[in-house]
């Protein structure tokens, strides 16, 4: 019998006595107090290590360099407690002591940053049974010479190089280099040796390169071993491309003899450092921003002013690069027009016109020829939409280093159905439309001056609360908004450029709106409960969306977020249970997920500018820029979804209305980090998939234990 089978035979019969005695104290008259508190010592003392453990308790416990952790499983019927020294801090167990049963300790190691393996003894005390159990870490591996560089002259040398090391390593001498260096002495490896090599004289001309490579098996180290020849003056480059912006040009010149510089005769060149001698010299050079927009050189030049021998560096800066354009933005009427686009270049241009700007087309077929005036032009052709329109037409340089963009911004067809009213002074839209037609009227395009009276006027036309108005289309694009007398709602003031405080709340018979040209803002709860607005107009020129601004607009199907909002704060769609895509530009860094899109059940996609420097999407589903948090999931964008394994944190919202997932793939090895109610509303329907030997870690992770079906794949 080996000696594992006889270890496993006692600890058998142990079990049975222990048994035995545990049936014999139940039938006593006297119930036994059977507390795992309360040990008899008279019962021996059972310790059995389970699985991977039992090699633990022979052999210890090994760990790489690395952060890494271990479990400790072992099988007792008494008390125990286990001790670190106390000197030892890299290493921690998940507890110190416990009762008898099952036992799952967490051995935590941290990051071995030294040369030296570390040891620790793990005292594990059971009853009478006292064992220690050695955790050793594997040093950090390094392999270190004391240069990597020797420039040498041409005579014979014998240089040293001193290794530090704790791997195995051997010297390897490439054979184009070892007719002339050789080992002196043999390496020996895990300690620190001084290694000597022989570098035979040269008798050329020109300079000679070798290399001496320590290598292990992950890591190595080069020694660069450089001698001169006869009269070497070398440049490792002639010529050196400088940008517009300017630099510092640090120039290697290797050379065996004193050697002088020449500056050229010009203002935008200066010398940093002044470096002369035998040796190798870094000589560095200040390049002034170049602000015309010509290309421009100038010519350094080494030299020994006993002989003949130089060498030229030449230093080529670019010209400042420029495309300038003669108008950034047109308004287009609907019928359409030409437009004349002037612009002046030096570099090679291109100009691009996205597929869905289709409407924008080139006149001629221009090719770039750069470097020139030249006069671009483009047909926009007439909008038969009932909706304004933008377009974007990028003019940019080969290289994508400059471009210029120009917007063209075009009207749209105006109802045919609608009556159309001009205020000429604001406060009398209710002289206009008579008090028999004011609940009749179902499309209206208003143009003028309107104040807080006429906002209120509009209200009640579009039913507001219990009113009986009918007003389901409203334009306002050649409107403004007045500050003045007369107010709406309750009590709230009219401001210029502002679509206000619940200006249009509860207004429930307004299924359209196009904003006044000129909003600048779009203040709180400005469409509270405005519970048939399908479609919403709003310009460009809209820097901030107030807090609950559409909350409960229950029919709103889209919105576009202007190009100069750059936060959505909280409520802002609450409840918005139709709507189904969200559009967002590049300006926008901050979207208040929290309660923001409660209830958005019918979202299919985010749409997210390409320069939108925080968030971005794949496959309409909301991430931040490079993808590594996952932000928002569009509850309407299918039943399955696959999250990338780039992603490594979940957003606190980011299913908080989602309710139509069957399948989630994870492909992360690692689960991202989350919250542990993120996926609260999935658990129970939805199977996640994960990579094959992660199921464990996505079963105890927080949040993602909430799956009650995971599957390795």
């Amino acid at each position: 019998m080996n000696e594992i089978m006889r270890n496993n035979y006692i600890v058998f019969i142990s079990s049975i006595v222990y048994a035995l005695l545990v049936l014999i104290g139940c039938g006593d008259d006297n119930p036994v107090n059977d507390s795992r508190e309360e040990e008899s010592h008279d019962v021996e003392t059972i310790l059995i290590p389970l699985g991977e453990s039992e090699g633990y308790f022979e052999k210890g416990i090994c760990f790489t360099s690395n952060n890494e952790e271990k479990t400790l499983t072992f099988e007792t019927n008494k008390k125990w407690n286990i001790a670190i020294p106390t000197n030892i801090e890299w290493c921690t167990v998940s507890s110190n002591n416990g009762v008898a049963g099952t036992v799952s300790l967490t051995i935590k190691v941290t990051e071995n940053t030294f040369y030296d393996e570390r040891n620790a003894v793990l005292t594990l005390k059971v009853g009478e049974i006292e064992k220690r159990i050695r955790v050793s870490q594997k040093q950090q591996d390094a392999l270190l010479v004391s240069s990597n560089i020797f420039e040498l002259d041409k005579s014979h040398h014998t240089i040293d190089v001193e290794v530090k090391a704790n791997v195995e390593y051997k010297v390897i001498i490439p054979p184009t280099s070892q007719k002339w260096i050789t080992q002196v002495t043999k390496s020996r490896s895990l300690e620190n040796i001084t290694l000597s090599f022989n570098i035979t004289s040269s008798d050329e001309y020109d300079k000679r390169e070798g290399e001496i490579i320590f290598q292990s098996k992950d890591i190595s180290e080069v020694v660069h071993i450089y001698q001169a020849g006869e009269g070497v003056l070398m440049l490792t480059k002639n010529e050196y491309p400088v940008s517009d912006k300017g630099t510092v040009v640090a120039v290697e010149v290797n050379s065996n003899f004193s050697f002088d510089v020449q500056m050229p005769n010009v203002s935008w060149v200066k010398e940093m450092v002044e470096t002369r001698g035998v040796s190798s010299s870094t000589l560095y050079y200040t390049i002034s921003p170049n602000e015309t927009y010509e290309s421009r050189e100038a010519e350094i030049i080494f030299y020994d002013k006993n002989s003949s021998i130089k060498e030229t560096m030449k230093i080529i800066q670019a010209q400042k690069d420029a495309i300038i354009v003669s108008q950034k933005e047109y308004d287009i009427p609907v019928n359409g027009k030409v437009i004349e686009i002037e612009l002046n270049a030096n570099v090679e241009y291109q100009v691009t016109v996205l597929d869905e700007y289709d409407w924008i087309k080139p006149v001629d077929n221009f090719q770039i020829k750069g470097l020139a005036n030249n006069k671009l032009y483009f047909q926009i052709e007439e909008n038969t939409l009932s909706k304004r329109r933008k377009g974007i037409i990028t003019i940019e340089s080969v290289s994508k280093a400059i471009s210029e963009d120009i917007i063209i911004n075009q009207g749209r067809v105006k109802d045919k159905d609608a009556i159309e009213l001009h205020v000429e002074t604001a406060g009398t839209l209710n002289k206009l439309i008579a008090p028999s037609k004011k609940y009749q009227i179902t499309n209206l395009i208003l143009t003028g001056n309107l104040n807080g009276t006429d906002i209120q006027y509009l209200r009640e036309m579009a039913g507001e609360r219990s009113s009986q108005g009918m007003l389901q289309k409203l334009d306002l694009s050649e409107v403004n908004i007045i500050s003045g007398s007369g107010t709406y709602g309750d009590g709230e003031h009219a401001f210029e450029s502002v679509i206000g405080v619940r200006m249009f709340s509860y207004c429930n018979a307004l299924v359209s709106i196009i904003l006044p040209d000129n909003t600048t803002s779009i203040e709180q709860g400005a469409f509270f409960n405005a519970k048939n607005l399908k479609t919403i107009d709003i310009p460009n020129k809209v820097s901030y969306i107030g807090e609950g601004a559409f909350y409960e607009c229950v029919s709103l199907q889209s919105i576009t977020i202007p190009d100069n909002v750059t936060t959505i704060l909280r409520w802002t769609f609450r409840d918005c249970i139709s709507l189904e895509t969200i559009v967002i530009p590049a300006s926008l860094v901050s979207f208040s997920m929290e309660v923001s899109l409660n209830n958005s059940y019918s979202l299919k996609q985010f749409i997210v500018a390409e320069d939108n420097p925080v968030f971005s999407t794949i496959n309409g589903v909301l991430y931040n820029k490079d993808k590594s948090k996952l932000v928002f999931y569009p509850n309407a964008s299918g039943t399955s979804l696959i999250i990338p394994k780039e992603v490594n944190s979940i957003d606190d919202k980011a299913f908080s209305s989602c309710n139509s997932l069957k399948e989630i793939h994870c492909l992360a090895e690692n689960p991202p980090k989350c919250n542990s109610y993120v996926f609260s509303s999935l658990g129970e329907k939805c199977v996640l998939y994960v990579p094959k030997g992660s199921y464990s870690s996505y079963w105890v992770a927080n949040g993602w234990g909430d799956f009650l079906n995971i599957i390795e794949e």
